[in-house]
């Protein structure tokens, strides 16, 4: 008697078949996904020796439905061909308001959705011991930029400046509507860390780089996802023995993926403290990231998919099915929104409240990417012709982008960190990897 193999649970699992040619079956499936965007989604991004501590980045929880289908094509030598259409969507969001800590010795880089069209930064620590026990910390913040720099921030510490534990340059060319803020800390324990900032209404980029033990970043952020695709395949199926059959399949394939951060209710925004140093009366002004509206990434995956599974009838009426799949894709995203920074609470004493908005960014990016799934699924027969399929899919997806700027940020041994506009590799879109985790039930009939 042929039995099916119950790899039909949608959510582009493996296309159904059966023994005999001719057949024909139809499922919908309904079930909850778990996504894992890439790190860095709420802007904030790190390397080195950065130890992040406090609340982690929320996960996407997502209902999900499917639709798939399939038709016998009949025999094709000693294999049953078919042919099969997969559908599905899945769609949740995340509201967090999230503080994280950092510690270590490395960076950390905030870009905006865009980055300065004309500036740079360079920042340089030292964490070798000093003969002085000294304290410093010093930061400017001009709005406009009077001198569009800012050199050597430590030698305008009232305090000895301990040679190679300083910070270097933040330059900006914009004269106009801008800001730029940099500053250090340094002790005699070995201890240096060192900040720059550049915000104009071509984008902003603050980097911070040393021994972060005590910084703090808050954030607020409103994310909403949508995920979906479809394939279409062709494949065959054969018995290995009477009780367990084998198959494989390829064909086109597509996905979509929408992230939206919205302010509907609630500006999606940042707030970086950096520590000061104990007994100083140098406060160092808040860095405040805002989006405006709502932030946009649309990605499109044009490719093919190829896959193969096992399955095996272990009792009468009940089917255990494994199976793998490999797609290979072109990428094309689109990003569209806008956002500020401020600075604020800072010295020079009594600093005025500075605000920089972005020029809106609309702007598309892309690549090749590939996917990897892994699949499990049981099935039972409720009824003639009608079965009940359980499945669990673990998917790995190369590139996603990241609604944040790809900065070429180039680091060194003890936090020495430099950036230029001018530098290759910076790019408005930004991009990493992501894992979706999902469980489904399915109602399938055979024809």
């Amino acid at each position: 008697m042929a039995f099916w193999i119950a790899a039909v649970p949608a959510l582009l699992l493996s296309t159904a078949s059966v023994q005999a040619a001719g057949f024909a079956a139809a499922g919908l499936s309904l079930g909850g996904s778990v996504i894992k965007l890439p790190s860095g989604q709420n802007g904030i991004l790190t390397s080195g020796g950065v130890t992040v501590g406090g609340d982690a980045e929320p996960l996407i929880y997502a209902p999900n439905v499917g639709f798939n289908a399939a038709v016998g094509l009949g025999k094709w030598g000693e294999y049953d061909a078919f042919a099969g259409l997969n559908l599905f969507a899945s769609y949740g969001g995340s509201s967090a308001s999230l503080t994280q800590t950092f510690s270590g010795i490395g960076t950390v880089y905030i870009p905006g959705l865009s980055l300065p069209d004309d500036g740079a930064i360079t920042l340089g620590t030292s964490q070798g011991s000093s003969l002085l026990s000294s304290q410093a910390a010093y930061n400017v913040v001009n709005n406009p930029p009077t001198n569009n720099q800012i050199t050597d921030a430590g030698a305008g510490s009232t305090l000895p400046n301990v040679a190679g534990q300083t910070a270097g340059q933040v330059t900006i060319s914009n004269g106009g509507e801008a800001f730029v803020v940099g500053g250090m800390n340094t002790d005699g324990d070995g201890s240096a860390l060192a900040y720059g900032g550049i915000a104009d209404p071509t984008g902003s980029l603050l980097i911070i780089t040393g021994d972060l033990d005590g910084l703090s970043i808050s954030t607020n952020t409103t994310t909403r996802v949508l995920y979906a695709g479809g394939d279409i395949t062709v494949g065959v199926t054969k018995l290995h023995d009477s009780e367990t059959s084998v198959q494989a399949y390829a064909g086109p394939s597509y996905r979509y993926l929408g992230q939206w951060t919205n302010t509907d209710t609630t500006a999606a925004s940042m707030t970086v403290n950096i520590p000061e140093v104990p007994n100083s009366p140098t406060l160092h002004p808040l860095w405040i990231q805002e989006t405006t509206g709502t932030t946009s990434l649309s990605s499109h995956y044009f490719g093919g998919v190829a896959g193969a599974g096992m399955s095996r009838q272990v009792a009468e009426g009940t089917t255990l099915s494994i199976g793998a799949e490999a797609s290979l894709y072109y990428l094309q995203s689109h990003l569209a929104g806008g956002g500020s920074v401020t600075t604020r609470d800072g010295q020079p004493p009594n600093s005025p409240l500075a605000t920089v908005v972005y020029d809106p960014v609309d702007v598309m990016d892309g690549g090749l990417a590939f996917a990897v799934r892994g699949q499990a699924s049981a099935s039972f027969v409720v009824a003639e012709n009608l079965t009940l399929g359980l499945t669990g899919t673990v998917d790995y997806l190369s590139k996603v982008a990241r609604p944040y700027a790809g900065a070429a940020v180039v680091t060194a041994a003890d936090g020495d960190v430099s950036w230029s506009s001018s530098d290759a590799g910076n790019t408005l879109i930004s991009f990493g990897d992501m894992f979706v985790f999902t469980g489904a039930v399915s109602l399938n009939g055979h024809f």
